[in-house]
């Protein structure tokens, strides 16, 4: 048969170890993002290219003389805090102070008046336009600027307007050629022999312009400090370390939370072994390791009670045992005596005494009996027999045994007509009425309180009742009532002793018919023991002669 339960889709343990995993996976791409804005090249901001637009239109419009030219180099520098480069078209350097040193930061002096650059090739016809952000080059006039460049002697930050450079195409004769890719950008070509890499400077803005003279020129403006300067390297180097120590820390939490629970079950698990019952684990945890701890301490906990009902009950059959066998000895002595009256008297004892002896070894071997037929690999365990039996018949025999063997005890039997039959063994479901009545019998105190029988048919099944006006039984001890060798009374009178297998052999036994067993109990009111068996319809009702073809019950 399937089981429909709901199956269990999410792991907690799985769960812990997946977060984990995460946690070591976000800290990677957090250092790896961290890395990358620390290495990525600093952006152009639109201010900076609209002040490198305009001091590189200044520079131009200053070419023809060469002191003006070198001291508008110096205001920028000081102002912007930018090296500026002017080249003419064979790559020859018009500027002969190229600071590389700023007011910002102090650096050593750069001069790239002695690295001559590659000649400009003409760019051809409608090639500027295609460029990101290059706008038409167009001839100036020699001497004049266009309109916003700055005067001989002003300052750079005057010529934009308030709030920021004018939106739009920038103004006529200057194209802005592709960005960079570096970020530390060297005018027209690679880095000068001697030059320090360890000065920081922006992406360089590259201008095409038109010198007085009509000839074409290049304008490099190379921001110095445009943002957060580079990183050193053991910036990189902590951010890498900082990486390794959280995904190091990660794993080592990992590691202890499943490695220290482990080990506790083991321990247990040998101590167990070892013979200390005390031994459990005691794991609060609700993921699969404290499930498999709980199992375990569960386990340890039903074999610690099973070795103690072992120890009870060799007590028990000691005593079961050793008092009938005494009670016999005095009942042989007395009828030795050669009274008659007493002789049968003590014959009477003594019957009585062999009967309990009887019942308590007939129990055990019951029990016996039961548990191998529970195991599939036992061989020569005899079946269970299956006979057509009458309910009433079977209530009404059990009924009569009670009356004798209890005269004082009023029985109230209430059977419903035509209870049917039910398919069964007829000595185990005997002794299951027998031990229900007995017990009733047993623990109610007042000898005149009667005991109920009942028996009712539903559509499939037989509902066999016996009611009590007893002492009831505690709730404390309801989950343990059918439990081997467990016992309310822990007494060893006559009148309630006992092994505490009489509920147990009979929940097996009704189990074996595959029936239910229930007991309602109230303390100091009374239980009831209901036992429910499946019943044949009526359709398929034989006689127990038609039906009876295992040997009939002793």
């Amino acid at each position: 048969m399937g089981n429909t339960a709901p199956r269990r889709v999410r792991s907690r343990l799985a769960l812990r170890i997946y977060l984990a995993g995460l946690a070591q996976f976000g800290a990677v791409i957090l250092g790896f993002i961290l890395l990358v804005r620390q290495l990525a090249p600093q952006p152009r901001p639109p201010e900076r290219r609209r002040e490198a637009h305009f001091a590189a239109e200044s520079l131009a419009a200053r070419a023809s003389d060469e002191a003006t030219l070198e001291s508008e180099v110096a205001r920028i520098r000081d102002t912007l805090h930018a090296d500026i480069a002017l080249y003419d078209e064979t790559g020859t350097p018009l500027t002969r102070l190229i600071p590389g040193r700023s007011a910002v930061s102090p650096g050593p002096l750069l001069d790239l008046t002695e690295t001559p650059a590659p000649p400009f090739d003409a760019p051809p016809a409608g090639a500027t336009s295609a460029l990101p952000h290059s706008g038409p080059h167009r001839a100036l006039p020699p001497g004049t600027l266009p309109p916003g460049a700055l005067p001989p002697g002003a300052p750079l930050h005057d010529a934009l307007p308030p709030g920021g450079p004018p939106p739009g195409a920038p103004p006529h004769g200057v194209g802005f050629p592709p960005p960079p890719l570096g970020g530390r950008a060297w005018p027209l070509g690679p880095r000068p022999p001697g030059a320090s890499p360890d000065v920081p400077r922006g992406p360089e803005f590259r201008f095409l312009v038109r010198l007085p003279d009509g000839r074409r020129g290049q304008v490099v403006y190379t921001p110095l400090f445009p943002g957060a300067p580079p990183p050193p390297a053991h910036h990189i180097a902590l951010i890498i370390a900082l990486v390794l120590v959280v995904v190091g820390v990660a794993s080592l939490l990992t590691a202890r939370s499943l490695a220290r629970p482990l080990a506790r079950l083991s321990q247990a698990v040998r101590a167990l072994g070892a013979g200390q019952l005390e031994a459990r684990v005691g794991l609060a945890r609700t993921d699969e390791i404290g499930e498999v701890a709980a199992a375990f301490d569960e386990m340890a906990d039903r074999l610690t009670a099973l070795l103690r009902a072992e120890r009870e009950l060799l007590a028990n059959v000691s005593h079961e045992l050793r008092t009938p066998l005494a009670r016999i000895r005095v009942a042989l002595d007395l009828a030795s005596e050669g009274d008659a009256k007493v002789a049968r008297q003590s014959l009477g004892e003594i019957t009585e005494d062999l009967a309990e002896l009887e019942r308590l070894i007939s129990d055990v071997l019951t029990a016996a009996r039961l548990d191998l037929a529970h195991d599939s690999g036992a061989s020569g365990i005899p079946p269970l027999r299956h006979e057509r039996l009458e309910v009433g018949d079977l209530l009404e025999r059990a009924a009569t045994r009670f009356r004798s063997a209890h005269r004082d005890r009023p029985l109230l039997v209430e059977l419903a007509p035509e209870l049917g039959f039910v398919d069964g063994d007829p000595v185990l479901l005997r002794r299951v009425i027998d031990n229900l009545l007995e017990n009733a019998h047993k623990y109610t105190t007042r000898p005149d309180a009667p005991i109920t029988l009942r028996a009712t048919r539903a559509a499939a099944e037989i509902l066999i009742e016996v009611c009590d006006q007893g002492i009831g039984i505690a709730a404390e001890d309801m989950p343990k009532i059918f439990r081997p060798f467990f016992r309310t009374d822990r007494s060893r009178t006559r009148a309630t002793g006992g092994l505490g297998l009489g509920l147990a052999l009979a929940r097996r036994i009704v189990e074996a018919h595959h029936g239910t067993i229930a007991l309602d109990s109230e303390l100091g009111k009374g239980t009831r023991a209901s036992v429910r068996l499946p019943a044949p319809p009526p359709s398929s009702r034989k006689t127990p002669q038609e039906s009876n073809a295992s040997p009939a019950a002793s």
